[in-house]
């Protein structure tokens, strides 16, 4: 049995986009890479990485698929997850992807409900002298040579994303809200919203011979609805790395106010290493 870690699918899948010599592309919805792979069954795995010509402030944004394309041309087995480019920063963003895992006519996964709402937390990851253990020093280089060149273009479309993954904990996962976002300077002012969470093991089964594969297991991470979500505007000061609170407002199950708090705390220096050191790294990045 093997654990899978989709970051490494979608890290792989923008290294084999680079060392096939992709060229960037500008326009909007267009291909920039494919690559093919023969099955011994008659298919083909095919993998893509679209330029979506989208952006917002200094993030460009990118599509990522994968799917296997039978004989005949009918497709299964379908992957697609939004990435972007923080232009400036050296840093790839993967973004949360929120989904029901259910069993089909391809695959049974024992472990979750159909019904539980699951979410795979994105993360900025920073591109530095190698990728996260994934990519060595020359693949990374060539990484941002090929991304690079879209931050010199104004974006096709800028309408702000719907989610930014911030950082993460055992049981809560924290984006920030693209929509109230405003920097003067060092200075930032943002909301952020909190869902509480729960990690659960499934084990997912190949039903399909399409791609014969072993059982795997993985670790999912189950949203918590029931413990409603909070949002809180907090601002930061990327000169003096602090941040200071604004304003908190809880809500429940059901959406309903269930608390605020309008008092505005004092700056406080952000402790190494704490999630508040992560929102405050990624918020700065943003320009």
């Amino acid at each position: 049995m093997v654990r899978m870690d989709f970051r490494l699918l979608f890290a792989a899948a923008l290294v084999w986009a680079v060392m096939s010599g992709m060229a960037p592309a500008y326009a909007q919805d267009r291909t920039i890479f494919e690559r093919r792979e023969g099955l011994s069954t008659g298919s083909e795995i095919v993998r893509r990485v679209i330029s979506t010509g989208g952006g917002w402030r200094n993030i460009r944004v990118l599509r990522l698929e994968r799917f296997v394309e039978r004989e005949g041309g009918t497709t299964a087995f379908p992957i697609s997850r939004s990435v972007a480019y923080l232009c400036g920063e050296r840093q790839l963003i993967l973004f949360s992807v929120v989904e029901n895992l259910s069993s089909d006519e391809h695959t049974e996964i024992v472990g979750v409900s159909a019904t539980d709402e699951v979410i795979t937390p994105g993360e900025m990851i920073a591109v530095g002298t190698e990728l996260s253990g994934y990519l060595e020093a020359d693949e990374a280089n060539a990484l941002l040579a090929a991304i690079t060149p879209l931050c010199a273009s104004a974006p096709a479309s800028t309408t702000p994303p719907e989610w930014l993954p911030l950082a993460k904990s055992s049981d809560t996962v924290l984006h920030l809200v693209p929509s109230r976002f405003s920097r003067e300077g060092n200075v930032v002012r943002f909301w952020v919203e909190t869902r509480y969470t729960s990690d659960r093991t499934v084990t997912m089964r190949t039903r399909s011979q399409v791609v014969p594969m072993d059982d795997y297991v993985m670790e999912v991470t189950r949203l918590e609805p029931h413990r409603g979500y909070e949002l809180s505007q907090e601002e930061a000061d990327c000169g003096r790395s602090t941040l200071r609170r604004l304003r908190f407002v809880e809500y429940d199950a059901q959406g309903s106010v269930a608390e605020t708090n309008d008092i505005e705390t004092r700056p406080y220096e952000v402790v190494p290493g704490s999630i508040g050191e992560r929102v405050l790294q990624s918020v700065c990045a943003i320009r």
